[in-house]
C-alpha cells in the first residue's frame, strides 16, 4: 500500500490551502482534543458579543442603502426633457431650474451619502485605498449636478462592496452559534458537548472570522471599529486559532474511527444509541460541510489514516453536489475525483496480490473471551483491548460475571447504620468494587466549584519527572485535605476512610484531591497508579478512589484492558481499587485508562491512598502474590 500513500500525501500538498485561517495554536487543544469543555463553553459569549457587533453594523448598512435606493429611483423618475419644455433653454438656465425644483431632493440624498459614508468610509483607509463616494462628497455641490451618472456609479459600487460582505457574514454560521448559546442557557451542564457542534465552533472562530475580516478590509471606519473590538475579544478570551480547528479535525477523526461511527451519520450530527450511556440518538446543532470533509481528509492523511481519509473525501464529493462552492472548492473536488479512482483501482490491485488463504473458523455461536488466567498484555494488545472495551464489547465470559455480586455493607461502621454502603463487585483478582452514590449531587457540584480555579493542564508522571502528552488529555487541579470536622472536604476522606477502612486524611497518608475535567475527545491512555516508589516518604500508591463526579452522555468509561472491565462514569459513584499485592509487589492487571469523550463532560476526583501509612491496617503478607480481598 506504499504507493496508495504516496498518492495521497501528493493530495495532501495540494490540499495545504484547505483551511484558510492562519495562526499558532493555544492552550485549548493539545493534538486534537479540547482539554476542558468549560474552555468551549467560555468562547460563546464573547462569540456573541461579536455577532452582536456586527448585525449592528450590517443592518445600518442595509437602511442605508435602502434609503439610497429609493432616492436614485425617484432622481431617474424624473423627465428633465419635459421639464424644458418645447424651448431650447440655456444650460445655464436648466441647472437654474433643476437647482429650484430638486434642491430639497438633492440635499437629502447628500444627506445619505454622508451618513453611509460616516458608516462605512473615510477619504483613505487604513491601506490607503480610495473611497468611492469621498471624492463625490468633496466636489463642488454645482460639479455634482452635472452627471446622475457618477452619483448612480458610486453607489452602486458602494452597494456591492456591502453586499460581498453581506455574502460572507450570511456563511458565517450564525443559526449554529445561536442555537448553541441557547442551549448552554438553558442547560446547566453547558451545551457545547457534541463534538461536531465543538469543531463548528472552532471554525466560526477561525476560518469563517477570517473570511468576513477579509472582506470588512474593503470597507472602512467602522468596520474598522468591529475589527479592533475583534481582535481584543480574541486577545482577551484566547480564541483558538488554525491549529486549533486542525487539532478539532483530528479529534472528529479519532473519535469516529474509535467507536467506528458511520461517517455520514456522524458529519450530520448523530451518534446512535448504540454508542451512548443514556440509550437515545444524540443529535448536533449543526452539521459538516463540503469543505469540513475536505478538512478532515487532509487531517486523516497527516495521521497516516489513508483508508478513513479516501472515505472522508469520498463524502466531501458526494456532498458537493448538494452545495453552492467557491472555485477553490471546485478545484479540489475536482482533483479528489480523480485520486479516488486511482486510489480504489490500486487499492483493488494490491488486495489481489496479497490475497491469502483464510484459516477455516468453526462454524456456531461461540464467542471469544478473555482467557480465565489472567496474562500480561502486550502494549499493542493493551491498546486493542482498551479500544474494544471503549466501543462497549463485552469480553468477559457469563461465568466470570455470574460470580459478581452487590450488597449493603456496613463494616461494622455505626455511621453506615443507617445509610449502609451499595458494593457491587466489579474483578475479584485483583479486587475492584463500586460503591453506588457514594457522595450527593450538592457535594460532586461543591467539589467541581472548588476546584474550578485550580484548573490547569495535565500532566503524567514519568521516570524523570512530570510531562505535557497526549498520553492524558485533560484539565487539572488539586484540592487540600482539610483536617476541620466541619469541613466539606473531610467530610467526603472521612466516608473515605470508613469505606476502605484505611488511614486518608494526613499529609503522610494519602495526596490531596486531584479533580480532572476531560472535555470533549479528553482521555487518558492505559496507564499504571503505582510507580511512586517512595513519593514524600509515603511509599508507593497503595488504593486508588476514583469518584465520579458527573454523567456523560457518551464515551468516557474507565477501561482494565486485562481484566476486560468496563465501568462508565456515574455521577456520585466511586471506583476503588488496590494497585499492590500484600507484599507491596506491584501489579499490572490494575493497568487502566479512560476512553475518549465522545459527547458531554467528564468530571472526576481521585483520592491516591499510600502504602506506609497503612501497615496497621493493611499489613503486608509473606506470600508474593497474595493479594488483598477487602472491602
Amino acid at each position: 500500500m506504499a504507493r496508495v500513500g504516496l498518492i495521497l500525501n501528493v493530495v495532501l500538498v495540494c490540499l495545504v490551502t484547505a483551511s484558510n485561517a492562519i495562526g499558532e495554536t493555544n492552550y485549548m487543544f493539545k493534538s486534537g482534543v479540547f482539554a476542558s469543555i468549560s474552555n468551549v463553553e467560555d468562547l460563546l459569549h464573547p462569540e456573541g458579543e461579536i455577532m452582536r457587533r456586527l448585525e449592528k453594523y450590517y443592518m445600518s448598512a442595509e437602511n442605508t442603502l435602502e434609503s439610497l435606493k429609493r432616492y436614485i429611483e425617484a432622481w431617474r423618475a424624473l423627465d428633465f426633457e419635459s421639464l424644458l419644455g418645447e424651448d431650447s433653454l440655456s444650460k445655464d438656465r436648466y441647472y437654474e431650474r433643476k437647482r429650484l425644483g430638486f434642491r430639497m431632493k438633492e440635499g437629502e440624498l447628500r444627506l445619505q451619502l454622508r451618513k453611509l459614508q460616516s458608516k462605512t468610509a473615510t477619504s483613505k483607509n487604513k491601506r490607503g485605498d480610495d473611497f468611492p463616494l469621498a471624492n463625490f462628497l468633496h466636489q463642488d455641490e454645482k460639479e455634482n449636478e452635472t452627471s446622475t451618472e457618477d452619483i448612480e456609479s458610486q453607489i452602486v459600487k458602494v452597494q456591492s462592496e456591502i453586499q460581498l460582505v453581506q455574502a460572507e457574514y450570511d456563511k458565517y454560521d450564525v443559526k449554529t452559534h445561536k442555537k448553541t448559546s441557547a442551549a448552554v442557557t438553558r442547560m446547566s451542564a453547558g451545551g457545547v458537548q457534541h463534538p461536531v457542534d465543538t469543531y463548528l465552533l472552532m471554525k466560526r472562530l477561525t476560518k469563517e472570522w477570517h473570511d468576513i475580516e477579509k472582506s470588512l478590509l474593503k470597507l472602512h471606519n467602522d468596520t474598522f471599529k468591529v475589527l479592533d473590538d475583534g481582535d481584543h475579544d480574541r486577545e482577551k478570551y484566547n480564541f483558538p486559532v488554525a491549529a486549533d480547528l486542525n487539532g478539532a479535525a483530528v479529534a472528529l477523526i479519532r473519535l469516529q474511527d474509535l467507536y467506528d461511527l458511520n461517517m455520514k451519520e456522524f458529519g450530520d450530527g448523530l451518534i446512535p444509541a448504540a454508542v451512548t450511556n443514556s440509550n437515545h440518538d444524540i443529535r448536533s446543532l449543526g452539521k459538516l460541510r463540503t469543505w469540513d470533509y475536505i478538512l478532515l481528509g487532509k487531517e486523516a492523511v497527516k495521521l497516516g489514516y489513508n483508508k478513513r481519509a479516501i472515505q472522508w473525501f469520498k463524502l466531501a464529493v458526494k456532498n458537493s453536489d448538494t452545495e453552492e462552492l467557491t472555485d477553490e472548492e471546485r478545484e479540489i473536488i475536482t482533483g479528489l475525483r480523480s485520486t479516488i479512482l486511482k486510489y480504489e483501482s490500486m487499492a483493488l490491485e494490491d488486495k489481489s496480490k496479497k490475497k491469502k488463504k483464510k484459516s477455516k473458523k468453526s462454524k456456531g455461536n461461540s464467542k471469544e473471551y478473555m482467557p480465565t488466567e489472567k496474562v500480561l498484555l502486550t502494549y499493542e494488545e493493551e491498546a486493542k483491548m482498551q479500544n474494544k472495551l471503549c466501543r462497549g464489547e463485552n469480553l468477559r465470559s457469563p461465568d466470570e460475571e455470574s460470580r459478581l455480586v452487590c450488597r449493603l455493607e456496613r463494616l461494622g461502621s455505626p455511621f453506615l447504620l443507617l445509610m449502609p454502603l451499595r458494593l457491587e463487585e466489579v474483578a475479584l483478582q485483583p479486587r475492584i468494587v463500586l460503591f453506588r452514590d457514594f457522595l450527593t449531587t450538592k457535594q460532586t457540584k461543591f467539589l467541581i466549584k472548588k476546584a474550578k480555579p485550580q484548573l490547569h493542564e495535565s500532566t503524567h508522571g514519568n521516570m524523570d519527572g512530570y510531562d505535557v502528552s497526549m498520553i492524558r488529555v485533560s484539565m487539572t487541579g488539586w484540592l487540600p485535605d482539610e483536617l476541620n470536622p466541619y469541613d466539606p472536604i473531610h467530610k467526603i476522606t472521612r466516608k473515605i476512610e470508613i469505606a476502605t477502612q484505611m488511614h486518608a486524611s494526613h499529609s503522610d497518608e494519602a495526596e490531596d484531591y486531584q479533580v480532572a475535567n476531560y472535555g470533549i475527545g479528553g482521555l487518558y491512555d492505559v496507564h499504571a497508579d503505582f510507580g511512586m516508589t517512595n513519593f514524600r516518604g509515603m511509599g508507593d500508591r497503595l488504593g486508588t478512589f476514583l469518584i465520579y463526579l458527573s454523567d456523560v452522555t457518551a464515551g468516557g468509561a474507565t477501561v482494565f484492558p486485562h481484566l476486560g472491565v468496563r465501568v462508565e462514569p456515574q455521577l456520585g459513584t466511586a471506583l476503588f481499587w488496590y494497585n499492590l499485592y500484600r507484599s507491596g509487589k506491584r501489579d499490572q492487571l490494575t493497568r487502566h485508562g479512560a476512553c475518549p469523550v465522545l459527547h458531554g463532560s467528564k468530571w472526576i476526583t481521585t483520592k491516591w491512598i499510600h502504602y506506609n501509612a497503612q501497615f496497621h491496617k493493611r499489613p503486608c503478607s509473606l506470600s508474593r502474590d497474595e493479594r488483598y480481598n477487602y472491602p
